[in-house]
């Protein structure tokens, strides 16, 4: 899960730097989260399926597939904040 959080990091670097304009630096509160999340990726192996549970539960919603490959009912699924 680390490897797939850094290689994720990666590529939004990656496409960030294509946007035309000036880039901006992330506050501090922001880096703090990303650092702590990182933190509980490693330390934490249920954080690690929570966070895929959600990315499946995102990508679910975005596609409009009414179920997942478990054969959940998407509107099963809990809605993200």
């Amino acid at each position: 899960m680390l490897l797939w959080t850094a290689q994720r990091a990666a590529e939004i670097q990656c496409h960030a730097g294509m946007i035309p304009g000036p880039d901006l630096a992330l506050s501090d509160a922001v880096r703090s989260r990303c650092a702590n999340d990182a933190r509980m990726l490693v330390k934490e192996v249920s954080f690690a399926r929570l966070f895929f549970d959600a990315a499946v539960r995102r990508m679910v919603a975005a596609s409009g597939v009414a179920t997942t490959h478990q054969g959940t009912k998407a509107s099963s699924l809990q809605p993200l904040q």
